[in-house]
């Protein structure tokens, strides 16, 4: 019997602070605005087959794998604003929070012990407002689940729960494959443990046809099949856009402090875990924990434009390979502990093709192994919440540039009451002042989804796989300077307006459409606006300045150089055109410490211009 049957003051009193913090932040991100629009078309039109939201989507198989949490989204936002948004997001973490302490506590782990390690995991996950939180929580019932049935504290007959919850699941979001994954796991561990005392113990056949029938349930619903296989076909799709967050763990996600930071959590499991493996075992885990974690440091201190070398790929991937080898061969010689320990196999495994498993699968298989190697120690409130402490420290600087939600004046103005950044908050109220509606090409589709579609008509939004091939080559093609692809697309998609940040191609893209006729109707520190000369609003002025917005953009003092380099850039290629970049000329020079120069530059800022 543990001494404290609740968590100790200091333990509750971390967890209502970890739990907390993500009310700091933004509630919005790319997909956020995607997922509203999506809920508001299904409560309107019932579910598309194609996607009618884009011009570049146009035909294109639509498929949303979360189509129930899209409908929740749009309830929430429609009818309490952001707020709802943001309750959603710490109802979910609070609830992850919660079934990862249970399942810990399942195992005989001290109630400290279980919280502290659920906080550590839920710090290591993407808190992002996206379908992903609904994966979380699942995710963590599915492992409390399975927990109690493989412990003996629930009867077999429970597990037809899990029927009802996956169909719920496969509803929400397409992480459901991973449910699927953990519940082909439980089926495995029991026909082993069956075989192993065979004759003495029948085969029991419910792991088997509870996991056929969740694979069967979870194509009940608006788009049947495709909701076991579009999650699968969009991985793959992803991964081959090279979408970061898809690539291996190996490839790009490695490199992240976030992930070094997972990374050298689960070494500490490997570590305390291997001490029942033997010593040539545990000693050959620490070695390539060393060389995984040495070579990601060198790799994520280097500068970004140090390209590692091409040798360096396959050395991740077989020094992490090895890593999973050496726990699964030290796994098996505790047969006893198998639904304990290999869920974090499968989780590291799914890392290693698409690295996000490691900030969503891999922290959730984990928490039950970090309670247990916790609950081994001295003192644990205290060791345990200085260790949170320390991951909240971490995860407050990774994500110190993040707009605060507090500093709701950028979403007030943008009319959104979600995370828009000022400059595209300036634009929104300059196409709703003016009325405009058509084709927009753009790079921030998603956000337009939310202010003025079906009005405006974006290009693209957070769904990438949309894009055809020849967008990505217009892309490539306006950043080298080419004219012939950009005539060709205006040609063939016909657009009536642009918006466009001021970095990669939209920096080239401004010259090229100024050699055409187009006209830059707005611009601002982050983007641009211009209209095609046969658009109904050619009577707009020629040039609307907005100057640096009076809360600060975000612009880092590492970031100087570069962004000098684009407002010189900006100020040759498009005299008169560009006369907006002298406020980010003048705060790069600020941060270079040329104070004559940004004095210069600060005189040619232009006068704020009100919208209203």
């Amino acid at each position: 019997m543990h001494r404290h049957t609740r968590p100790h003051l200091l333990t509750l009193t971390t967890a209502l602070l970890v739990l907390a913090m993500p009310a700091l932040f933004r509630v919005g991100v790319g997909d956020t605005f995607q997922q509203i629009a999506s809920g508001r078309y299904f409560l309107a039109h019932g579910f598309p087959r194609t996607d009618p939201f884009t011009y570049l989507g146009a035909g294109h198989l639509y498929v949303e794998h979360a189509w129930l949490t899209c409908v929740l989204f749009a309830a929430l936002y429609d009818s309490v604003g952001a707020w709802g948004l943001l309750a959603f997001k710490l109802g979910c973490l609070t609830a992850t929070a919660w079934l990862l302490t249970c399942t810990a506590e399942s195992r005989g782990v001290s109630p400290d012990a279980a919280l502290l390690s659920a906080l550590g995991a839920v710090l290591c996950l993407r808190q992002f407002t996206r379908p992903l939180l609904v994966s979380g929580v699942f995710t963590a019932a599915y492992l409390l689940i399975l927990t109690r049935l493989d412990t003996g504290q629930w009867p077999p007959r429970c597990a037809w729960l899990l029927v009802l919850l996956h169909w719920l699941w496969a509803q929400c979001h397409g992480g459901h494959v991973v449910g699927l994954a953990l519940l082909a796991l439980w089926s495995g561990v029991c026909t082993w443990h069956w075989w192993q005392a065979r004759p003495r113990q029948p085969w029991a056949a419910t792991p088997l046809l509870v996991l056929l029938t969740c694979t069967l349930v979870g194509a009940l619903g608006p788009y049947g099949l495709a909701l076991l296989a579009y999650p699968i076909r969009e991985a793959g799709q992803q991964a081959q856009l090279q979408v970061s967050e898809w690539a291996p763990l190996a490839l790009l996600v490695y490199a992240a402090p976030a992930s070094q930071r997972t990374l050298g959590l689960l070494a500490l499991i490997w570590w305390a875990w291997g001490k029942a493996w033997g010593r040539p075992l545990r000693l050959a885990g620490l070695c390539l924990w060393v060389g995984v974690l040495g070579v990601g440091c060198v790799r994520s201190l280097s500068p970004p434009q140090l390209e590692p070398p091409d040798a360096l790929y396959p050395v991740h991937t077989a020094l992490l390979v090895a890593v999973l080898g050496v726990w699964l061969a030290g796994v098996w010689r505790r047969p006893g502990a198998l639904l304990l320990t290999l869920p974090l196999a499968l989780g590291f495994s799914l890392a290693l093709r698409h690295g996000r498993a490691l900030a969503d699968v891999v922290p959730l298989t984990a928490a039950p192994l970090w309670a247990h190697l916790l609950g081994r120690l001295r003192h644990v409130q205290v060791v345990g919440t200085a260790a949170v402490l320390c991951l909240v420290a971490l995860h407050l600087a990774w994500f110190r540039p993040t707009t605060p939600y507090a500093q709701v004046q950028t979403e007030t103005q943008a009319g959104a009451g979600l995370g828009v950044d000022p400059g595209l908050a300036c634009m929104f109220q300059f196409l709703r002042t003016h009325h405009l509606t058509g084709r927009l090409w753009t790079s921030a589709g998603s956000e337009v989804l939310v202010q003025r579609w079906p009005g405006l008509i974006p290009s693209q939004d957070a769904r990438r796989h949309v894009a055809p091939a020849a967008d990505q080559l217009l892309d490539r093609a306006a950043r080298e300077g080419e004219p012939a692809p950009l005539t060709a697309y205006l040609e063939r998609f016909h657009p009536d307006l642009v918006l466009q940040r001021h970095l990669s191609a939209g920096q080239a893209l401004l010259p090229l459409l100024h050699a055409r006729g187009w006209r830059l109707v707005l611009a601002n520190d982050l983007y641009w606006l211009a209209v095609s000369p046969t658009s109904p609003y050619a009577h707009l002025p020629a040039l609307q300045v907005l100057r640096a917005p009076p809360w600060p953009v975000a612009m880092a003092p590492r970031d100087a150089p570069r962004a000098l380099g684009e407002a010189e850039y900006l100020l040759s290629a498009c005299p008169g055109y560009a006369t907006f970049v002298y406020a980010w000329q003048a705060t790069a020079l600020r941060f270079l410490g040329r104070t004559a120069d940004e004095q210069v530059a600060a005189r040619r800022i232009p006068a704020r211009i009100d919208l209203e």
